[in-house]
């Protein structure tokens, strides 16, 4: 039984709403991806940018996102399963990055201090994808847990000057406006959603408005009350009301900037309508 979304406070449209982070692709959709597909687009979500996460991975979500217009695919290697990663998995996501143009972004990729092999193992892997996102002119879809101020002194290091994305942000704002410097856009998800969630809600609430996107992880960080691992991306406007109770802009504002921020984040790849291939004019 899928959990069904929470009832809409009208606060917020919904209409042209971007998923940034959502793990469609995951198996547990397999059975009900179209149904939940059609609900997303009655509900006013347009699109949907699907991270890669490991090799095996990476052909189910092109092929997903040839068949669906909704979709747009990326492409990485997730910290949690680089364990025994070598030279043949990022040369196979280097010439991946060549030769599909319709490959939005380098991720999801970064460090994880909590869960997964050893960091130093994490973090070759990691600067590696940071090399490969700047030789192919893409955005990365960063995961960072316990680790957002290594991220930024990486990609300080290896000066990238892309944007990327700090998905599922969960640091300080001292940590937020640094990495926004550096050229990052901060990911809103469910976690806003929970009650105890002090930190994220009034640091989302502080941000400028100009520094954040929308994503749901799904089926990963569920909002409040919704089961773990039961989340889908017809919660993205739960997100959004709540990121609209928090701060002070008017609703029509925070949408309309959302909206920019994310075809920002992805270069002026992506919008409402469809996606450009890298180095098309917009």
């Amino acid at each position: 039984m899928w959990p069904s979304t929470r009832p809409r406070n009208g606060e917020a449209s919904a209409q042209g709403l971007i998923d940034a982070h959502c793990h469609i692709d995951f198996p547990q959709f397999d059975d009900r991806r179209e149904q939940l597909l059609s609900e997303c687009a009655a509900n006013g979500i347009r699109r949907i940018v699907v991270p890669g996460t490991v090799p095996e991975g990476w052909q189910k979500i092109l092929e997903l996102a040839r068949a669906h217009s909704m979709l747009a695919p990326a492409a990485g290697l997730h910290p949690w399963w680089v364990d025994g990663t070598g030279d043949d998995s990022l040369e196979q996501l280097d010439q991946l990055l060549a030769a599909n143009s319709d490959l939005l972004a380098v991720g999801e990729c970064g460090l994880d201090r909590k869960k997964g092999p050893a960091l130093t193992q994490q973090q070759s892997v990691f600067e590696a994808q940071i090399r490969l996102a700047g030789r192919h002119d893409r955005p990365l879809l960063i995961h960072s847990v316990g680790t957002h101020d290594t991220v930024l002194a990486l990609l300080r290091r290896l000066g990238f000057t892309l944007p990327f994305l700090m998905h599922g942000f969960s640091g300080s704002r001292e940590q937020a406006e640094a990495l926004v410097r550096q050229g990052g856009f901060i990911g809103v998800s469910g976690i806003i959603t929970h009650p105890r969630a002090s930190r994220a809600r009034r640091v989302m609430a502080q941000l400028p408005l100009e520094s954040l996107v929308l994503e749901t992880d799904a089926p990963g960080l569920p909002p409040h009350g919704v089961p773990r691992d039961g989340n889908t991306p017809l919660n993205l406007p739960w997100v959004l009301d709540t990121l609209c109770s928090l701060r002070q802009e008017p609703p029509a504002e925070i949408v309309a900037a959302i909206r920019d921020n994310t075809r920002r984040l992805f270069m002026q790849r992506l919008d409402t309508e469809g996606l450009q291939k890298p180095g098309a004019p917009v």
